[in-house]
């Protein structure tokens, strides 16, 4: 979100991981990620290079990452 320019903001906001243990390595993990910007451009400015790294992460580490959009927002300017 950073990288977009601007106004660009992106949060986590749910984490889950399986197994969920303080003394075990997670074998699977979920998170919601809430992107948001002023305008449309900038939103794909935050996905398109996070779509990517997911890709390249993925490849490197032999893991299977998926993205899901699940809502969307328009853009909307806000403080």
């Amino acid at each position: 979100a950073q990288g977009s320019g601007g106004d660009g903001r992106a949060t986590v906001g749910m984490l889950r991981v399986e197994p969920s243990s303080r003394n075990i390595v997670p074998s699977r993990a979920w998170f919601t990620l809430d992107t948001r910007h002023a305008d449309e451009e900038g939103l794909r400015r935050i996905e398109e290079p996070l779509r990517a790294r997911a890709a390249e992460l993925a490849r490197e580490r032999g893991v299977e990452i998926a993205i899901r959009k699940f809502w969307n927002a328009p853009a909307t300017p806000f403080d």
